[in-house]
């Protein structure tokens, strides 16, 4: 896999509520490789999507997900590139995804987005924007049970920027999971000593969330 970084500046304030969410990662300001690529079809510059595990802290039923990213290496300021999102849950095979439970795709021009950090337009015209969808079905969750969860952009300009998937602040668990849409599944990326999550919530409703406050220097990996 080859990585190439990209520098923004990274000062904002995430929402959701601690008491409703199911689960919360929020995103890695301190360290390099904050990102991801991540699609949803191949035949794109970068055939590769990621999904990450997660493990509820209640049960109930999850009605939205919100999920931070942005164009790979900022060609594109926003996520205007970005076509649809397929957002996809699976059980938990012996720390792989294993079985789909629920997928869906999402046009991205309907789902809500929130700028979170922009960097020196002048001289990058960085977006770094949360990403936030309700789900057409509720996802029923148990607490304790480990999940995981897909989430790929399929491009306009399908040889344009991917979308980069921001890492989390926490390291804890086993990483995340990689596809190369090549027909062989999802492999561990401890596999090749990564141990990065990746920044997402799990809620009962868009918007509703807890107050997380983040600032640093953040950089967007390509990963082939």
């Amino acid at each position: 896999m080859s990585r190439n970084w990209t520098a923004f500046a990274l000062v904002t304030t995430v929402s959701a509520t601690n008491a409703q969410v199911f689960f919360a990662q929020a995103p890695d300001t301190d360290r390099l490789g904050v990102g991801f690529i991540s699609a949803s079809v191949t035949g794109q510059l970068t055939e590769q999507s990621i999904a990450d595990d997660f493990t509820p802290v209640r049960s109930g039923n999850a009605t939205g997900i919100s999920w931070f990213g942005n164009s790979e290496n900022f060609a594109v300021a926003d996520l205007s590139n970005f076509a649809t999102f397929t957002i996809t849950f699976y059980e938990d095979d012996a720390g792989l995804p294993g079985a789909v439970i629920q997928t869906e795709s999402f046009a991205a021009s309907s789902l809500t987005t929130s700028v979170v950090a922009i960097a020196d337009t002048v001289s990058i015209g960085a977006e770094v924007t949360e990403i936030t969808a309700t789900l057409s079905a509720p996802l029923s969750l148990t607490q304790g049970d480990t999940y995981w969860v897909e989430i790929g952009a399929a491009n306009v300009q399908r040889f344009g920027d991917a979308f980069s998937w921001h890492v989390a602040e926490t390291t804890a668990g086993n990483g995340f999971a990689f596809n190369l849409l090549d027909g062989n599944g999802f492999q561990s990326s401890t596999a090749e000593n990564v141990t990065d999550n990746l920044a997402f919530t799990i809620i009962p409703t868009p918007g509703v969330g807890a107050v997380v406050a983040f600032a640093g220097l953040g950089f967007a990996t390509r990963r082939r």
